[in-house]
């Protein structure tokens, strides 16, 4: 058997296991064009607030689009969102179906996104039948605006032995990386970290966009979070009928009870790092580390991931697009690039640091005692109808 077959096949059971799939409704102006040597990918939630149109553009080029060709071995087929008008204008753009109901995608691709956020309180809903199927999935984040629903995804991916990926660019970036191995190149030469300080850049809100430095702190320093709080006026950039006082500042402050990295003793001292999020197109996101060790002079690197004014090679290219590799890597070998604990852990110290601007006036939320029933606020709590599930 090649490669290209057991791929191909490997999918194909996949996708097929969920059973046959609702016909499609409407179709796309231009003709897609299929080849085993594609992965067949369904994109969903793409219209409102969608990372659709900085990643569509990988997959399937666009005419006049800046973006230079195919750059992926990924094309998109069929796509769904939930209005019907932002779905059809999204196949024509990019040559693929659309289709009518969420679920209808499965059996007819080998991998499916799910790119919105206004989606996230319904992440469990509109999964369901592609984790069944044992459809590689990527859901966008935060995966669960509880730990419950987090929990139950997770539960059903593993039940049907379906590999599913929920990260952010942040997290994965240039500069994260290296400042996670200067903290191991630091703990191997017998310093401790003592503290870091940051900036990160967001469009005055937290679970969008705030969330971006905190994927960028745990990179650098791990998952061991003793504590968490977010210092801020408001959670979202506008006046919603969940959120009555708009975003204007924020500081997010993360207690880590130590470091682990191998070829070193674990580091068990505690150390707090503390990011400046405010709205400024300076830098995405940047990093100062301190370390020191007994009877030396201590030590410091700063690590920077600048904003570029390239519209093309600044934000889709060195910030976005690896995220769309890492989701190719997974579609093609099954391979889950972050474990199911670590997208849990992940997400519930996102929460926390939520729980402790809405419920605790900013102060430190311990990240083990949040409830698994504690839900986030959505901005728009209605932008879907159950009529959906029923």
């Amino acid at each position: 058997m090649s490669e290209k077959t057991g791929r191909r096949s490997f999918f194909g059971k996949a996708a097929l296991a969920g059973g046959a799939a609702a016909s499609m409704t409407s179709g796309a102006s231009a003709q897609v064009k299929t080849s085993p040597d594609f992965i067949r990918v369904g994109f969903a939630c793409v219209g409102t607030n969608s990372h659709a149109g900085l990643w569509a553009p990988t997959m399937n080029p666009v005419k006049g689009d800046k973006w230079p060709g195919r750059t992926t071995n990924m094309l998109i087929t069929h796509c769904w969102d939930s209005r019907p008008e932002a779905s059809q204008k999204f196949a024509e753009q990019y040559g693929c179906v659309a289709v009518k109901n969420y679920y209808d995608m499965v059996g007819k691709v080998d991998a499916v996104i799910f790119g919105g956020f206004f989606e996230a309180p319904w992440w469990e809903q509109l999964t369901q039948p592609y984790l069944e199927a044992g459809i590689p999935t990527y859901i966008d984040r935060p995966i669960g605006l509880n730990m419950k629903t987090a929990k139950s995804i997770v539960d059903r991916a593993k039940s049907y032995k379906t590999p599913i990926m929920s990260c952010d660019a942040h997290g994965i970036m240039e500069e994260a990386l290296l400042s996670r191995q200067k903290v191991e190149q630091f703990r191997k030469e017998g310093k401790d970290i003592i503290a870091a300080t940051g900036y990160n850049y967001t469009t005055n809100d937290y679970p969008q966009h705030g969330i971006h430095g905190l994927y960028f702190l745990t990179t650098a320093f791990g998952k061991d979070v003793e504590s968490v709080s977010q210092q801020t006026d408001g959670w979202w950039r506008d006046i919603t009928p969940t959120n009555p006082v708009p975003w204007t500042y924020g500081t997010l402050n993360v207690l880590f009870r130590g470091v682990k990295t191998e070829g070193a003793p674990d580091q068990r001292s505690k150390f707090m790092a503390t990011q400046v999020q405010v709205q400024n197109h300076c830098s995405y996101c940047n990093l100062r580390v301190y370390a020191s060790k007994p009877d030396e002079r201590g030590d410091w690197v700063d690590f920077d991931a600048r904003n570029t004014a390239d519209p093309v090679l600044g934000p889709r290219y060195y910030r976005n697009f690896p995220t769309v590799l890492y989701m190719q890597r997974m579609f093609e070998t099954g391979e889950m690039p972050f474990s199911y604990d670590d997208m849990l852990k992940m997400n519930r110290i996102f929460l926390a640091a939520f729980k402790s601007h809405t419920d605790d006036n900013g102060q430190m939320v311990a990240v083990d005692t949040l409830s698994d029933d504690w839900t986030a606020p959505t901005p728009y709590p209605d932008f879907l109808s159950l009529s959906l599930f029923q």
